[in-house]
């Protein structure tokens, strides 16, 4: 059985109270009593409540830090009474990561770069300067400030949950200050280098990883001796030792409409059965302080809550401190979605014939493959596969043998083990689909002793910045145009599905051949390949070819990965419809539920003709319907089908498949029926 969400239920949402004292009249109008009551209205289960922010001041009676000057009196401790007495359950809220008070006041206890500056967020968006936090070292005596807070919160109030907010490994961001260098040195022998090759990020990581699970490890234990149940969770990334359960941002943020389930899926994944909670935006874009389309809210709703994740979503006052009625107006309409959902989602498991490795690991120590796990994605939920993620940390805990395929999307650091598992996993007779660089190098960024799995040896990178793909598949296209791939040497039995063309020449400043790079001769030379591994197979496909499929949006991409991948995979379930319906498909008792999203949006534009890669902001506005999608369920028959209102959906037998119909999906829809087995 999936989580039930009993504790603190599946609709939340955060107040965020990151106000600087800069403005004379800030949060001057803040009231308890108005938080309430438009929390009331919404319907939520918890409201996170701040008791502390980014800024390090105090919103309690406590006396462990500054006070914002125009919220000296117990603003949490008003909120948290008034939400009881309303069954609207309290999460506190801790920032760890993140506190000016602390950098500006001590200096010393900030990140450093290697140049000796406090690392900071710095973002820049449309010519402005958004906020600059800057990073406190948990290697310093900052930690102590910190564990402080933390007791007198946790001594002071009665609520069920803690959420930890900045416990985080900021990427390509090593800190240099004195507290670190020292324990490098003691750990490791030699200083911290001051360039970085790989092995030297793969220890930082190490080394830092153990500083946020050392610090989340206190906190459990201050709960611990307090003797209060409290249930806690960080935000965000590796380790997960300590969570109760898990969250993670899921903002589509008006260019990546596939985020949501792709998140709610990969954090699922390391969480292991744990509640997941998926945290998206009121605003249009960008704290913004405008309101998103109520489709759009609905869909986010829909998406996450289909996944049997929790949804919440984050509004912030205006500066002095009044809410806005239309926020929780919309709001109200959209966690409406969920209450119709809840019924058929809760306690539900994913249910999954395929495969989709997830490291953390990896994606921090070569962050561009993150395009490649997200095209992989989305090439999976436009074919409506059944699919589920398996993040790395769990493979040996895993029964493999499960699914019919796993795919790993350019993965390039993998554990010994974890390869182990999964030449097992062909051998006994799986399907492994991999690309590029994957399992090439270990967690330390040292060569593996089975480089590809032990599949085929990788020779060079290839030398053109455009090359081009050759498919002995009948495809859309002849070529498929690629930007990066490497040279392999395949197997001697494996089959050659795909050669390389190199450019017709490379072009340069002064030399080109027409308007764009253009393929040149054909080659022998192999770009995928299938070979055969004991009882089962693996496909290898040498460019980042799922990268590609973002990047370009091409479907024969696409065609011909699912080409290669259904010449040894049926679907047992699947969807007949638009790429643009999203099926989520969960375990509820012996019931399999198939939700149904409709996620057509606004058409992209960039206002210009050039440059071609900039998009405009994209939101679903309006619920267009579409009619006529289809079920297949094969090898079953006698099925019974009902829909969100149980109402019984047309059903038919079709040679070895059983049809179910969908007259008409407007926003949502849902089918349930007998599960596979």
């Amino acid at each position: 059985m999936g989580p039930t969400y009993e504790r603190l239920g599946y609709k939340r949402m955060i107040l965020d109270l990151h106000f600087a004292p800069f403005l004379p009249d800030t949060l001057a109008d803040v009231s308890a009593e108005e938080i309430v009551a438009r929390m009331t209205s919404v319907g939520i289960n918890s409201l996170l409540h701040f008791n502390r922010d980014h800024w390090g001041q105090l919103y309690t009676k406590g006396q462990t830090g500054p006070h914002h000057p125009n919220v000296p009196y117990d603003l949490f401790g008003q909120v948290l009474a008034g939400l009881t007495r309303h069954n609207i359950r309290t999460i506190a809220y801790l920032s760890v990561g993140w506190d000016e008070h602390c950098a500006r006041s001590f200096p010393e206890w900030t990140m450093r770069t290697v140049k000796g500056t406090p690392v900071q967020r710095n973002i820049w968006e449309e010519g402005q300067v958004r906020a600059q936090w800057t990073y406190l070292c948990l290697n310093s005596p900052y930690r102590n400030y910190l564990f402080a807070h933390t007791e007198e919160l946790i001594a002071t109030y009665d609520f069920p949950a803690l959420w930890v907010d900045i416990l985080v490994i900021p990427r390509g961001n090593p800190c240099y200050c004195k507290y670190c260098r020292k324990l490098w040195q003691a750990r490791y022998g030699v200083p911290i280098p001051e360039k970085m090759a790989p092995p030297d990020e793969a220890r930082w990581l190490e080394f830092y990883s153990d500083a946020v699970n050392d610090i989340y490890g206190e906190i459990k234990q201050i709960i611990k001796r307090s003797g209060k149940d409290i249930v806690t969770t960080h935000n965000w990334g590796q380790p997960y030792d300590h969570d109760d359960f898990v969250i993670t941002e899921t903002e589509a943020g008006g260019r990546d409409f596939f985020r949501p389930s792709r998140v709610a899926k990969y954090w699922r994944a390391f969480a292991a059965g744990r509640e997941t909670e998926t945290v998206g935006y009121r605003f249009n874009s960008g704290w913004d302080f405008t309101i998103k389309p109520t489709p759009q809210l609905k869909w986010e709703v829909a998406t996450n809550i289909a996944h049997n994740c929790a949804m919440t979503f984050v509004d912030q006052p205006y500066a002095r401190g009044q809410l806005e009625p239309k926020v929780y107006e919309a709001l109200a309409q959209a966690f409406k979605v969920a209450d119709e959902l809840i019924p058929h989602i809760r306690g539900s498991e994913p249910y999954a014939e395929v495969a989709l490795l997830g490291s953390d690991w990896s994606a921090h120590l070569e962050p561009k493959t993150e395009t490649d796990f997200a095209g992989v994605y989305r090439m999976l939920t436009e074919a409506h596969i059944p699919f589920d993620v398996v993040a790395d940390i769990h493979v040996l805990d895993t029964d493999l043998a499960h699914y019919q395929a796993i795919l790993v999307s350019n993965t390039v650091h993998m554990s010994p083990e974890v390869v182990k598992a999964l030449r097992s996993y062909v051998k006994a007779g799986g399907t492994l689909l991999f690309t590029n660089r994957s399992g090439t190098l270990d967690l330390r960024a040292q060569p593996l002793e089975q480089p590809s799995f032990g599949f085929l040896s990788i020779t060079d990178e290839c030398p053109y910045l455009v090359s081009f793909v050759k498919p002995t598949i009948p495809l859309q296209d002849t070529y498929l145009r690629v930007t990066e791939t490497v040279w392999f040497r395949a197997a001697d039995d494996a089959d050659v599905r795909a050669t390389a063309t190199d450019p017709a020449m490379e072009t340069t400043s002064e030399h080109w051949i027409t308007h764009n790079v253009m393929p040149g001769r054909d080659s022998a030379r192999p770009a995928a390949a299938v070979g055969r591994f004991g009882e089962g197979y693996y496909i290898y496909v040498a460019p980042r070819l799922f990268s590609e499929y973002i990047v370009q949006g091409h479907p024969s991409i696409g065609e011909f990965v699912l080409a290669l991948l259904s010449e040894h995979y049926r679907p047992g379930v699947w969807l007949e419809g638009p790429r643009v319906v999203e099926a989520v498909y969960q375990r509820q008792g012996d019931d399999l539920v198939v939700t149904l999203i409709n996620g057509i949006a606004d058409k992209p534009s960039s206002g210009g003709n050039r440059p071609y890669s900039e998009r405009g902001w994209v939101n679903i506005t309006e619920v267009v319907p579409i009619h006529d999608l289809r079920i297949h369920v094969v090898g079953r028959h006698n099925l019974a089908a009902t829909d969100l209102m149980g109402q019984s959906l047309p059903v038919r037998v079709a040679g070895d498949e059983t049809i179910i119909e969908i007259p008409r999906l407007d926003a949502y829809a849902l089918a349930r029926f007998r599960s596979p087995a």
